[in-house]
């Protein structure tokens, strides 16, 4: 019975070091027990407590040593999704620098090619002079001439017709706009059987070659003043019956709208005139774009477009339209005293045009600035 107690004793305590399965797991354990009474002291049972104790250690070092690796694997992932958050926030940051980049490069690449404004630029006197000639809202005081040579007009095609325009103009400065007063006084020479698009109506008569005075035009424009590169113009117009002969006849007693847009950038100078007149049978719409180049340089000599489109609202449909086509050639000069003279000549198709008008114009112009 002392003996049977013995093996119990130590079967528990092996139970205690390797756990709840030793004994399942050594199942030569009782021979060992039985043994290790004879053996004194106990080196087998010794023995036997420190291997399990190793086994423990080896488990509980192999457990440890997995955490350990399931711990590092964690970081690792963790470092790995930081480090590619990383890359694609700095990917991405490089991309919009990049992108900044070429944005600021075609902003750089546009400034560059947008020409600079003329009133930024240092103009000599024969350039000023001729920016001054070539804008209808400008501050001047001027006497303009405008002379058309029409040719193969007539119902034939072997006609000429002539049209003289004098146009003073006097500028008059306000605190915050400028009012510029202009008239058109026209001087005809026409054949029998010419219509004249500008004037609108009918062919003229068929009893011979007929000069004269025909109505004049007083137009008046209100201008704010913008330091900006366009500005514009409205007012109103009247037409008065000056005309010497129903062979030069015009509108008669009329009156109308005009509006007037213009501006300029580095050599360039644009701009539009549109008016609408009502007069006696007559309701004709005027277009004239004015698109002109300055040669830096050749100060004050200028090339480009400047004539007038016009549209018979009472004509045939067919008639209605006369659109000119083709160039003007300019120079303006500043003289000794500080005025100024404007010399042009302009060759124009009319690409569309009324029945017995002229194919073609020569247009002579002469102009005197007062400074």
């Amino acid at each position: 019975m002392l003996h049977h107690s013995r093996v119990n004793n130590d079967s528990q305590e092996f139970i205690h070091l390797g756990g709840r399965n030793t004994c399942l797991e050594c199942p030569a354990l009782v021979w060992v027990l039985a043994i290790n009474r004879i053996v004194d002291p106990p080196i087998i049972v010794n023995i036997y407590r420190w291997y399990y104790r190793l086994q423990i250690l080896l488990q509980e070092a192999d457990e440890r040593s997995k955490w350990e690796i399931s711990v590092e694997r964690t970081r690792m992932r963790i470092f790995a999704s930081a480090r590619s958050q990383s890359v694609r926030r700095t990917s991405l940051q490089n991309a919009q620098s990049r992108k900044q980049s070429l944005v600021a490069f075609a902003v750089a690449v546009a400034l560059a090619a947008i020409p600079v404004s003329a009133d930024a630029q240092e103009l000599s006197p024969e350039e000023e002079m001729a920016r001054k000639a070539q804008d209808p809202l400008g501050d001047v005081k001027a006497l303009m001439t405008d002379n058309t040579i029409a040719f193969e007009a007539g119902p034939n095609e072997d006609d000429i017709s002539y049209g003289f325009q004098l146009q003073p103009v006097y500028s008059m400065p306000k605190a915050s706009y400028n009012m510029i007063a202009r008239a058109v006084l026209p001087i005809l020479g026409l054949e029998p059987g010419v219509v004249v698009p500008p004037i609108g109506g009918e062919p003229r008569p068929e009893d011979g070659s007929q000069w004269g005075l025909s109505d004049s035009l007083v137009q008046l424009f209100f201008s704010p003043k913008s330091d900006g590169a366009v500005k514009w113009g409205l007012g109103p117009q009247v037409s008065l019956k000056t005309q010497t002969s129903d062979r030069v006849a015009g509108p008669g007693w009329g009156g109308g709208l005009a509006g007037v847009i213009f501006g300029g950038s580095g050599n360039w100078a644009y701009g539009a005139i549109a008016m609408q007149h009502w007069g006696e049978s007559f309701e004709i719409l005027t277009l004239q774009p004015i698109v002109l180049y300055n040669f830096a340089s050749r100060p004050g000599t200028y090339l480009g477009y400047n004539n007038s489109m016009t549209y018979d609202w009472r004509a045939k449909s067919d008639d209605a339209w006369t659109v000119p086509a083709g160039l003007t050639f300019g120079k303006t000069m500043l003289l000794a005293s500080g005025n100024g003279l404007d010399l042009s000549v302009g060759i124009y198709s009319l690409a569309v045009r009324p029945q017995a008008a002229a194919r073609w114009q020569l247009k002579l112009g002469v102009s005197y600035f007062f400074n």
